[in-house]
């Protein structure tokens, strides 16, 4: 192999690390986004444990029904979303207050 196809060759290498790499840190981020929303506390044994925060999203503010305990971290989403580079589908649930059903907090209907 000449030296022009020995430099296209490890070009093309290069490319394929980085492009690796890229999507490993992706998924990465990603599972940690999956992992926050999937570790806040929704349990509840009645009405008064359940309230709205904000446990927000890619686009921003997002409300939900959690725990009354449970610590929301919008600037850790925010970060995330930074470092994926990513929006999310913009818009949120109106959700005026929630209640305990069957030991997880739901918005009232």
């Amino acid at each position: 192999m000449d030296e022009k196809g020995s430099i296209i060759k490890l070009k093309a290498t290069i490319i394929t690390l980085i492009f690796c790499a890229l999507f490993s840190f992706s998924a990465l981020a990603e599972d940690e986004l999956t992992r926050y929303y999937n570790e806040l506390d929704r349990s509840c044994k009645v009405d008064a444990d359940c309230v709205v925060k904000d446990i927000h999203n890619c686009c921003g503010y997002y409300p939900s029904c959690i725990n009354k305990e449970a610590e929301a971290n919008p600037e850790y989403v925010r970060e995330i979303c930074v470092k994926l580079q990513m929006d999310s589908i913009c818009g949120f649930p109106h959700i005026e207050s929630c209640h305990c059903h069957e030991g997880y907090c739901e918005k009232d209907r």
